[in-house]
């Protein structure tokens, strides 16, 4: 699991509505923290995490204006890569070091499958996560190894909001037109992907009700970053089954 920034620009959950550098840069050791604590509790050990340790809220500026200029969080005035445990110490804030890592990293595990934000998500961080993987996995010809999926899919998605674990995750409306692909999941793997959610204290406290939402009966994935041109006429979007539960992972 790779973790391109430690959330260190999230404001409300460093506990005061004007946080200090120091305090945003205390908040990421702790997400890490959190980020392990949930990986045990999908029963994968806490070495499986890999941090990079670049700018949350930053990574569309490194994208797009910072490809080569360092970057200076305005959260937290760092300009390189900073926290104990990261990939890779002392990486400045530019996309092209990113984009490097990330090539490194796919080069040394050579996944079978990538799972990726789309790059349809609202959030601008998980946008440019998609641009920098794609990218990355072109380059090493993984391009029909990649998924994507969706957070922040627009009009209050997912809803209802809270904990409904027995209601299927329906394609989200920033989604429509994709091909989704439905991934059932057992009743442990549902609950196991509770806990892992419930994991990340510092987001709970604010996020409970979005985060638990997508506790659901199922996982959506799309082959496609966007909606090939002949389906974004159609009026209804398509599911499909995985033909092997075990090959998304």
């Amino acid at each position: 699991m790779v973790y391109l920034t430690s959330g260190d620009a999230f404001d409300l959950a460093a506990g005061s509505p004007l946080p200090s550098p120091k305090a945003l840069r205390r908040l990421a050791l702790r997400r890490m923290v959190e980020a392990r604590r949930g990986l045990e509790a999908l029963g994968l050990p806490q070495e499986s995490a890999l941090f990079l340790g670049f700018p949350d809220q930053g990574l569309y500026p490194l994208f797009t204006t910072h490809y080569y200029l360092p970057y200076e969080s305005p959260y937290t005035g760092l300009k390189a890569v900073a926290y104990p445990g990261c990939h890779r110490p002392g990486l400045p804030y530019t996309g092209k070091a990113l984009e490097a890592l990330l090539v490194e990293v796919l080069r040394s595990f050579r996944p079978t499958r990538i799972l990726l934000p789309s790059p349809l998500d609202a959030h601008r961080d998980h946008q440019a996560t998609a641009y920098f993987g794609m990218r990355a996995a072109a380059l090493l010809g993984l391009e029909d190894r990649l998924l994507y999926y969706i957070v922040h899919g627009g009009y209050q998605y997912p809803l209802p909001k809270g904990l409904h674990p027995r209601l299927p995750l329906y394609p989200p409306p920033r989604g429509r037109g994709l091909p989704w692909q439905r991934f059932p999941l057992s009743e442990e793997e549902v609950r196991r992907k509770e806990r892992a959610v419930r994991a990340h204290k510092s987001q709970m406290r604010l996020l409970s009700r979005f985060l638990l939402a997508f506790v659901r009966e199922n996982e959506l994935y799309s082959p496609l970053p966007v909606p090939a041109r002949e389906a974004l006429a159609a009026e209804e979007e398509g599911w499909a089954v995985l033909p092997e539960r075990g090959e998304v992972f």
